[in-house]
């Protein structure tokens, strides 16, 4: 959650990027996802992006598409065994 007055930065879906690196999204997410995997993917976006994209938006991006990923593998997840 954030706590922060200042406007988002980046916004992709759920997610809102600010400039002191605090992000707003699903707390559930947020409390397992991993920033690494999160970074390596803003990279990769970077590199395609044009060259307008901020850090924020290609972060923002990079979080709301792995979320989509972790919600498919949880709604999987749990189909498993029915």
């Amino acid at each position: 959650m954030n706590n922060t007055t200042s406007q988002a930065l980046g916004t992709a879906g759920t997610f809102k990027v600010y400039e002191d690196g605090t992000i707003e999204g699903p707390a559930e997410y947020l409390a397992e996802y991993d920033q690494a995997a999160i970074l390596r993917s803003a990279k990769v976006l970077g590199a395609a992006a044009p060259a307008h994209i901020t850090v924020y938006q290609l972060l923002a991006v990079a979080l709301q598409t792995d979320y989509a990923a972790w919600m498919g593998a949880r709604e999987a997840r749990s189909w498993v065994g029915r």
